[in-house]
Formats: structure tokens, C-alpha cells, sequence
């Protein structure tokens, strides 16, 4: 069953040119389809790999962030605010859209 969510076109755009960059075939394959402002996903399966893009990134960033948590003592205001530009920006946006829809695990 195909379910076409609607999101914001700076996600979709974000994300499929992280699939690009990074050379990811099948989310490329899934991200080209639909709208700007929609993801058109077959299964849970293809909803879990638009997550997984969203989960890297969230890693990535802890670890060129590692600095980010205020309740350490070795926190810097500069990789909080990195961090959480993802954190908050790509992750949550990317797991809110699709968990509305799909099952999918979203630790990172």
C-alpha cells in the first residue's frame, strides 16, 4: 500500500540530497518520487530507510559534536548548538512525518 506524506519541501530536499551525496540507491529511488512536499513510501521497509538517513546523521553529529550535553563539564555552547541544529531539524522532523504513518525504530 503506498502512502504519500505530506512534509515541508526543505526536508524532502535535505534528505534527498544526503541520499545523493552519499550514494544511497534505494532512498535515492524513494526520494525521487512524488511531489517536492511529499515522501511516497511502498512499506515500512522504505519508511525505515528514509528514517535510517535521518539516524545517521543524528550519529554523525555526536560524534563530531561530542561536546553538546550542558551537564558535562567539558560542554561547548558551539557544538550544543550544532548538535541540536540536527537533532531538531532533520531527526525529529524526519521520525514526526514518518512514525505518523509507520512503525519505524527511531533510536540513534
Amino acid at each position: 500500500m503506498t502512502t504519500a506524506i505530506t512534509v515541508p519541501t526543505e526536508l524532502k530536499s535535505e534528505l534527498l540530497a544526503i541520499a545523493k551525496e552519499c550514494g544511497y540507491p534505494s532512498a535515492l529511488q524513494v526520494l525521487q518520487r512524488g511531489e517536492p512536499d511529499q515522501l511516497v513510501l511502498e512499506d515500512l521497509r522504505e519508511a525505515q530507510e528514509i528514517t535510517n538517513i535521518a539516524r545517521v546523521q543524528v550519529l554523525d553529529a555526536l560524534l563530531k559534536y561530542p561536546y553538546w550535553d550542558d551537564t558535562e563539564a567539558s560542554h561547548l555552547p558551539e557544538h550544543e548548538e550544532k548538535f541540536q541544529d540536527v537533532q531538531m531539524g532533520i531527526y525529529e522532523k524526519t521520525i514526526h512525518y514518518i512514525s505518523n504513518h509507520f512503525e519505524v525504530d527511531p533510536r540513534a
